[in-house]
């Protein structure tokens, strides 16, 4: 199977986690000392802090997630992974605000044949807000 079916592969089993809200599945796709570097929170190292930004990002109530494979390619057992990624957030007033951005993500064939998450950066696509 090529690398971006297999990388694809993974994002889907990530999204249906995360979808039905199971943060320890998600955080299960993600190797033992994996990391999350986010925008959208302090740096997750490791596991438990992994599942903790997960469960964080479903109680943010977010919808409507998507996540699209732009790019991947690698070779042997690491590879690597650009997607973009989209979800609805309720606003103060009732309505929803749509976020998006771009994640890049280096993933290592286990010793089983699968593919995990070893470092993902998320990159909203809101420029930052300026300082003061």
């Amino acid at each position: 199977m090529p690398i971006r079916d297999e990388l694809e592969a993974l994002c889907a089993l990530w999204l249906e986690s995360f979808s039905s809200g199971d943060v320890a599945a998600c955080a299960d796709l993600y190797t033992e000392g994996g990391a999350i570097y986010s925008p959208y929170g302090p740096p997750a190292i490791g596991r438990e802090a992994i599942t903790q930004t997960h469960q964080a990002w479903l109680d943010s109530e977010e919808t409507n997630k998507k996540v699209e494979v732009l790019e991947a390619g690698g070779d042997g057992d690491t590879s690597y992974l650009f997607a973009s990624y989209s979800s609805d957030y309720p606003t103060e007033d009732g309505s929803y605000q749509t976020e998006s951005g771009k994640v890049l993500s280096i993933c290592t064939r286990q010793t089983d044949g699968r593919w995990k998450f070893h470092i993902s950066c998320l990159n909203s696509d809101e420029p930052p807000l300026a300082d003061g």
